[in-house]
């Protein structure tokens, strides 16, 4: 299936997501994989492929969303993107899903993030990328591979797995 690659890395390519891809590939399957997605607050309610096309024919241009292949297995691996991108404000945030049932090299998520936090920086001239996430840990990881800063701590703002 041809792809129209966007960020190219040693390890991963990051792609244009198109109808094409949502009908040949396994992304409807790792969008509603509860296991994958148990710390993603977007998992609550399933996602057909028809809202799924939707969101591509309805590209925002405030959302920069690409797919992820594992350049050496050629193969889908994941989601990654920027939305909520504010050029007035100069910033976006981040979000990923990777299949980490199929892929555990933790090299193809950092190479990712970096791909596409240093085009949130030198192409889109923004100032702050910021995330988040329900999973604790995350943030310390984050911090220690990105450098990122906490800048605060939402209190009973998401309720998931009790």
């Amino acid at each position: 299936m041809e792809k129209t690659i966007f960020l190219s890395g040693k390890h991963v390519n990051l792609f244009v997501l198109s109808e094409k891809h949502l009908i040949n590939s396994k992304w409807l399957q790792l969008v509603n994989d509860q296991d994958i997605s148990m710390y993603s607050s977007n998992s609550i309610f399933p996602v057909t492929k028809a809202e799924q096309l939707e969101r591509i024919i309805n590209r925002k241009k405030n959302n920069l969303d690409l797919g992820v292949i594992d350049k050496r297995k050629k193969n889908f691996i994941g989601l990654i993107s920027l939305q909520r991108i504010d050029l007035v404000n100069r910033n976006a945030e981040i979000a990923t899903l990777f299949d980490v049932k199929k892929n555990k090299n933790i090299a193809n998520f950092y190479e990712s993030m970096i791909l596409i936090i240093r085009h949130g920086f030198e192409n889109l001239n923004l100032e702050k990328i910021y995330g988040g996430s329900i999973n604790p840990n995350s943030f310390i990881a984050l911090r220690k591979m990105f450098n990122f800063t906490k800048e605060g701590v939402r209190k009973r703002h998401v309720f998931k797995n009790n």
